[in-house]
C-alpha cells in the first residue's frame, strides 16, 4: 500500500483502483491487490519505461495481447472468419481470494470442460476474457455457475462472471464489450452475493437509467432477435399474457405445443428463454427498438 501511495504522491494526477483497465491512453501498473493509474501524456517515454520496469506485468498476461479477439476487443479489428452465421458471446470473469493460482492449468481446465470456448484472454491476475462460439446446445446458467463453482474448489479461488448475450459475426464486439463491462461492474455492486449475471438480471437498472435507442447493444439485440415480424407478436402477445402459455396461445388462435414449439425454436437461435419472466422483460424491452 505505501508504495502506491508514495507513486500518488509523485504523481498527484494518478490514482489507484481494485481492477485493471485497459485503455490506450492509460498506464496501469499493477501492485498486489490493486492498480495504479496515470496518463501516458503525464509521463515522459523514459518514466513510462522505467515504472513498467519497477511494476512489470506478468508475461502470461502480455501474451493475451497477441490473440485475435484481443484486437477485436480492444482494437477494434474486424472479425475475420470463414463463416458468416457464426455467433459469439463474450463471457467475463472476476477471479477473488487468489492463491497461487496457475492460469495456464485454469485455461486448460475450462476449455477441457467447456469445449465451444475458444479463446481466453487473461487481461490481468483479476480478470479474464472467455470467448464463446454459439452451438446447437448451449450451457444454461445454473450449468455454467455448477461448472465454476467446481473450478472454484479445485483451485481455491472465489471466481464471478458475467454472461455476455450471443451475437452475430458482423457485430461491433469492441462495443459489446465496452457496454456489457459497466453492466457487469453495477450488477456486482446492487447483488453482491451472485456468482453469475446476465442481461437479463440488468434490464429494469439499463431501462431506468439508460436511453436504451443510444446503446449499440441494444439495437443489435433488436436487430439480431427480432429480424422477423413473427417474434415481434409472439413476445408482444407472451409480455401481455404474463408468460402464461395457455393464455397467449390463445390469443394468437394458436395450438399450445405450436407455441411451445415456437419459443424453443426463439430460445435456440437466440439462448433466451422467454418463458422465464426476467429473460421476457429483456426481450420485450428490446422489442421497444423496433417500434
Amino acid at each position: 500500500m505505501q508504495e502506491v501511495l508514495d507513486l500518488a504522491k509523485i504523481y498527484p494526477k494518478g490514482y489507484y483502483r481494485p481492477d485493471y483497465i485497459e485503455q490506450n491512453d492509460l498506464l496501469c501498473l499493477p501492485y498486489q491487490q490493486q492498480y495504479f493509474c496515470i496518463d501516458k501524456k503525464e509521463l515522459s517515454f523514459a518514466e513510462s519505461q522505467l515504472l513498467q520496469a519497477l511494476y512489470p506485468t506478468n508475461l502470461f498476461f502480455e501474451q493475451s495481447k497477441q490473440k485475435t479477439w484481443y484486437k477485436i476487443l480492444f482494437q477494434s479489428q474486424s472479425i475475420d472468419l470463414k463463416s458468416s452465421v457464426d455467433r459469439f458471446r463474450v463471457i467475463q470473469v472476476d477471479f477473488r481470494q487468489i492463491n497461487q493460482l496457475s492460469y495456464q492449468q485454469w485455461q486448460e481446465a475450462i476449455q477441457a470442460i467447456w469445449p465451444s470456448i475458444i479463446e481466453v484472454l487473461f487481461l490481468n491476475s483479476h480478470q479474464a476474457v472467455l470467448i464463446e462460439k454459439q452451438e446447437s446446445l448451449c450451457f444454461s446458467l445454473d450449468e455454467i455457475e455448477g461448472i465454476f463453482t467446481a473450478l472454484d474448489d479445485d483451485f481455491s479461488i472465489y471466481t464471478q462472471l458475467y454472461i455476455g448475450t450471443f451475437f452475430s459475426s458482423e457485430a461491433n464486439f469492441s462495443q459489446i464489450f465496452s457496454q456489457e463491462s459497466p453492466i457487469f461492474s453495477g450488477l456486482k455492486k446492487e447483488q453482491k452475493q451472485k456468482k453469475c449475471y446476465d442481461l437479463s438480471m440488468a434490464a429494469i437498472y439499463v431501462a431506468c437509467y439508460q436511453n436504451l435507442s443510444d446503446s449499440y447493444l441494444f439495437s443489435m439485440l433488436a436487430k439480431e432477435w427480432f429480424d422477423s415480424e413473427e417474434w415481434q407478436i409472439l413476445v408482444s402477445a407472451l409480455w401481455k399474457n404474463q408468460a402464461n402459455v395457455s393464455s397467449t396461445a390463445k390469443d394468437l388462435f394458436m395450438h399450445r405445443n405450436t407455441l411451445l414449439y415456437k419459443l424453443d425454436k426463439f430460445q435456440q437461435k437466440n439462448n433466451l428463454n422467454l418463458k422465464e419472466l426476467d429473460n421476457l422483460l429483456l426481450a420485450y424491452l428490446v422489442l421497444q427498438l423496433k417500434n
